[in-house]
């Protein structure tokens, strides 16, 4: 068995982060996503299956 991968995901609301959050738990990977929900996707969401939080990357004070 391999050892279980932590990832971080910016953007993970977006359309593209939607679907690599869904790969990588499909993959049994620790998620921590980040998103400042401005330009945000609910398709495909499962927040209780990663670490979300609302954030804007661009404030570093914020990370």
């Amino acid at each position: 068995m391999l050892p279980t991968k932590t990832v971080l995901i910016t953007g993970g609301r977006g359309f593209i982060g939607v679907n690599l959050t869904s790969l990588l738990l499909s993959k049994s990977c620790d998620l921590h996503v980040l998103d400042n929900l401005k330009r945000s996707s609910p398709t495909g969401w499962q927040p209780s299956l990663a670490d979300f939080k609302q954030v804007d990357i661009i404030n570093n004070g914020e990370i």
